[in-house]
């Protein structure tokens, strides 16, 4: 593969991913979003709940950071207290690590699973919310097709005797 195919397929496989978890962000917002906020706001002064609950929405939200500012948000308006807040950031942190772990696995056989249904809830969906579902099955589809593109286009990379030399360098 030339270096400009190397280029080509990373930045597309990026761009893919970047949109991908986008489109599950913004499907969760839109399907959940007040169930969040309402969850959140009745874990009221239980903490280790709070640490479940923004463990489960990091996971869902593959982000810690939107849960660190849906959370900084209601403590700043006084709906919740900011321990709790902190509380809920701490398990964001957490769910952020097991995603990684989760995605460690090979789930490239859950791809076409998650297309199909998250096609039939967007097309055939009754309600806003299964269509939004629907939208967040296809985007977790394309985070894993993004990531098996992602490692596709660095394939190539492994074998180079100057990727290792350039790792040491910035180590140092």
């Amino acid at each position: 593969m030339t270096l400009f195919g190397l280029i080509l397929n990373l930045v597309a496989a990026a761009i893919l991913l970047i949109w991908s978890v986008k489109l599950v962000q913004s499907g969760i917002e839109r399907a959940y979003g007040s169930r969040i906020r309402r969850a959140l706001q009745q874990a009221g002064s239980r903490r280790v709940q709070s640490v479940i609950f923004g463990l489960m929405l990091a996971i869902l939200l593959q982000s810690s950071t939107a849960v660190a500012v849906l959370t900084a948000s209601f403590a700043s308006t006084g709906l919740i207290a900011p321990s709790i807040g902190i509380a809920a950031v701490l398990g964001a942190d957490l769910g952020s690590a097991l995603v990684v772990q989760i995605l460690s696995f090979n789930l490239s056989w859950l791809i076409p699973i998650f297309l199909i249904a998250g096609g039939i809830g967007v097309f055939k969906g009754k309600t806003p919310q299964a269509k939004q579902t629907g939208r967040v099955l296809v985007g977790i589809a394309l985070i894993l097709i993004s990531l098996t593109m992602l490692g596709e286009a660095t394939q190539p990379l492994q074998h180079n005797t100057f990727v290792p030399l350039a790792v040491d360098y910035l180590k140092a």
